[in-house]
């Protein structure tokens, strides 16, 4: 049986200000490789989904690492999120005020889901174990991009399909996924004010979307979601 880790778990603060921007030269926020001993799982923050009790976990592989997955889970079949699912998000929140760019090579093993997760705020469940809340998935699967908005809208759980691209993507081969988070008003023909432009790229395919939801702060990480999903790296770079 594969055996799991957990990452650290903190004191959620349900509104904080402070974020983090430039800690090195070349504007790299915080950068990991998943390799055994190459990366600091107290650097992290393990996250439930607020639409399953289920608590998941990550699997250290000598090179990367993958969402734990039920023992009956088989190769070529999709498996419910509430036996797949994994997330966790550096620990400090970032600042988008000047712009962000996150990356992370990724695969999955049949038809989808590795995504990056950006989550304006954290959250904990009733038994105390931190929870997303409003977030955004950007979420590589067989047939391109998906960006999903999910909210909790009258206590419940919700979520909408904000933007897209199709194209098609082979499982088990790693692609680089590189999200960028400008303010809106840096970017040559998008609208002033509030709000952010997310620019996705992945194996040449290059799309973006306004979204004016989105804060000057946010945590960042990762999820796995409905097949083995395998991370091989992350970076936060700012602008």
């Amino acid at each position: 049986m594969a055996k799991k880790f957990c990452c650290k778990f903190i004191n959620i603060v349900m509104v904080m200000s402070a974020c983090i921007s430039l800690v090195y030269a070349d504007g790299i926020i915080y950068q990991a490789k998943f390799q055994t001993g190459m990366w600091d799982k107290e650097d992290w923050i393990e996250v439930k989904s607020p639409r399953w009790d289920f608590i998941g976990g990550w699997v250290q592989k000598e090179g990367w690492i993958e969402n734990l997955m039920p023992e009956d889970a088989e190769p070529d079949r999709l498996i419910p999120g509430n036996r797949s699912y994994a997330s966790m998000v550096y620990k400090e929140k970032v600042c988008l005020r000047k712009g962000v760019t996150v990356s992370s090579t990724m695969a999955f093993e049949y038809d989808q889901a590795p995504q990056i997760v950006i989550a304006p705020e954290l959250s904990k469940s009733e038994d105390g174990f931190p929870e997303h809340r409003e977030h955004f998935e950007v979420v590589m699967f067989a047939r391109g991009i998906n960006i999903w908005h999910h909210i909790i809208e009258g206590g419940k759980p919700s979520y909408s399909l904000v933007a897209y691209s199709r194209f098609p993507l082979e499982a088990d081969k790693p692609y680089e996924m590189v999200v960028t988070i400008d303010r809106a008003g840096y970017v040559a023909g998008g609208p002033a004010g509030e709000g952010r432009w997310i620019t996705v790229e992945v194996d040449g395919h290059k799309f973006g979307y306004y979204e004016p939801s989105l804060p000057d702060a946010a945590y960042i990480g990762i999820i796995g979601y409905a097949s083995v999903n395998r991370f091989y790296d992350f970076r936060i770079k700012g602008q």
